[in-house]
């Protein structure tokens, strides 16, 4: 051995990342398991959105289903009367239904909207007498609909390999109808006792011996972290008796803790054991109490070996070791960011008269410090929330909206709140998660502005567009950096084109589809705005729009 004395020679925290980079992945195996037992597991791969959510236009409101063209202009002093032609409850299909000029449905909040719906008027700006509704207000085109896919569209990535299962995620897969996923067995951890003066709690206390403890508290704090904890025992100070309790402990676990025989007494045995049977990466550490910590492998797994110190154990536990605990669990790496704190907002946002709002938000860090995303709008977006793990409130005092770039206080949706790195895309269809990388879809405007905020470390705009029948071929910029490359697209579309996606102000989509619509001498069609562009794609297989675009 090079050591006979465990020297505090390096900091604990860049030990644990010398150790992990020697010691490599770990793959400990999968198995299948009900969202419902899946609380604290780790998912062993991406789970995509198999329908889109929600699953089909459903009102917002108890209202009335109504043709925009019919009520463009009401009010309390030119109202509108419309025909009652029926009335869609909760849980009752619409697709067969359309709405005729002069007319509409009653709805109830969560019906199913027919298909060429514009919006829904609630009851309180309505009155119905008879057969008729008489309509006092026109909200615009679209209000109080959620349409297929403004949640998140089909094929969303909502929980991604090595994510922790939660409360929120749990809701989105529900929400899905996904009933089984895949997640990591749990690791399973050794835990080994050494010291000759070691007696089991209710044994006789004898001159020379104390109770065994860390046994116990190890397991306590490691089954908490979601692990299966196997305490071997207490083994004496034996070397023989040592390395049979070690080897045969790495031969069942993907773990093995050892307290105790670390520091450089005569009998302190164990780390002679792991560097005979393996090798020992650290040895000694800056830290007190805890000095003395081993880090080493033995065919490939992972050994640590701690002082038989008690509030040592503790000390690991909580502040060093979790990094290597995550990585043997498959956890993501993502950074984390404090319970609550400030960050600059990217999205303007406005509060609720009379009510407190609460809005779920993702938390970004980029050169120019931690800004938070808006995210969840609507209350009956389940999926999106799987995303948030901050939340912005906002006080029905304030009159006046939360501008891009306010500084707002923030709070975790549980625990410490994953903090990505940024990058905004005028071509992505919707948003993904790459590694810490948060990719989403924005305006070349709003991309170029969070890039000159500091907040996305790269943006992706385009650079041009070719159209050649039903393929698009568009050539592509990355800011601050000048790199092209080329996506393409295939062009969905139905012979007559009424109803056509809006994917928000002056966009590379929009322009797209405006040069497309010209070709063909459209000239007369509705709008219908949309939160990504692949939520379009969901809308046109439903007939809810004519045109859309599809990366290929």
């Amino acid at each position: 051995m090079k050591y006979s004395t465990a020297e505090p020679l390096v900091d604990p925290y860049e030990a644990v990342e010398i150790f992990l980079k020697e010691l490599g992945p770990l793959e400990i195996g999968c198995e299948e398991i009900f969202i419902e037992d899946s609380i604290g597991r780790v998912a062993c791969s991406d789970i995509v959105l198999p329908i889109p959510l929600p699953p089909f236009p459903r009102s917002l409101v108890d209202g009335y289903a109504v043709l925009y063209s019919d009520v463009a202009g009401a009010s309390r002093d030119r109202p509108v009367r419309l025909s009652l032609a029926g009335r869609i409850g909760v849980g009752v299909g619409a697709e067969h239904i359309l709405i005729k000029p002069g007319t509409c449905y009653e709805v109830a909040t969560g019906s199913h909207l027919p298909r060429n719906t514009d919006l829904v008027v609630p009851f309180e700006d309505t009155e119905e007498k008879g057969s008729e509704v008489i309509i006092y207000s026109s909200p615009k085109r679209g209000d109080n609909i959620a349409y297929p896919g403004s949640d998140l569209p089909s094929g969303t990535v909502i929980v991604k390999k090595g994510w922790v299962m939660d409360e929120k995620a749990l809701a989105a897969l529900a929400s899905a109808g996904i009933k089984r996923i895949s997640v990591y067995r749990k690791p399973r951890v050794c835990v080994v006792s050494t010291g000759k003066e070691l007696l089991e709690p209710g044994e006789p206390l004898r001159p020379g011996m104390v109770y065994e403890s860390n046994l116990r508290s190890l397991k306590a704090l490691l089954e908490s972290r979601g692990f299966d904890v196997e305490p071997v025992g207490i083994v004496g100070d034996d070397i023989d008796d040592l390395r049979r309790a070690i080897l045969s402990s790495v031969e069942r676990c993907d773990l093995v803790v050892t307290t105790g025989g670390t520091s450089a007494g005569v009998e302190d045995n164990v780390y002679r054991v792991v560097g005979e049977a393996g090798r020992i990466i650290v040895r000694g550490v800056k830290l007190r109490p805890g000095k003395p910590t081993s880090l080493g492998i033995i065919k490939g797994k992972p050994v640590v070996s701690i002082s038989g110190n008690p509030v040592a154990v503790f000390v690991l536990v909580e502040m060093v070791l979790p990094r290597l605990l995550r990585r043997i669990k498959g956890e993501d790496e993502i950074p984390r960011a404090p319970t609550q704190g400030r960050a600059r907002l990217l999205r303007r946002i406005k509060g609720s008269r009379g009510r407190i709002a609460v809005i779920p938000s993702i938390l970004v860090k980029g050169s120019g410090g931690l800004f938070i995303l808006p995210w969840v709008l609507g209350s009956y977006m389940i999926s999106r929330l799987s995303l948030a793990d901050a939340y912005i409130e906002i006080h029905y005092s304030r009159g006046k909206p939360v501008e891009v770039g306010e500084e707002v206080e923030y709070k975790a949706l549980g625990r410490e709140p994953r903090v990505f790195v940024l990058e905004a895309s005028e071509i992505a269809g919707g948003v993904d998660v790459v590694g810490d990388r948060l990719i989403i879809y924005a305006s070349r405007e709003e991309a170029e502005m969070w890039l000159g905020m500091g907040a996305a470390s790269l943006i992706h705009v385009c650079d041009g567009y070719r159209i050649k029948g039903d393929r698009v071929l568009v050539e592509m910029k990355t800011l601050p950096e000048s790199r092209s490359y080329g996506r393409e697209f295939g062009v969905l579309a139905r012979d007559r084109i009424e109803r056509v996606p809006g994917y928000g102000g002056d966009s590379c989509f929009s322009r797209i589809v405006g040069e497309i619509l010209r070709e063909r001498g459209v000239e007369d069609y509705v709008v219908i705005d949309v939160d990504l562009p692949s939520q379009a794609r969901d809308m046109f297989a439903q007939g809810l729009v004519d045109i859309a675009l599809e990366p290929l």
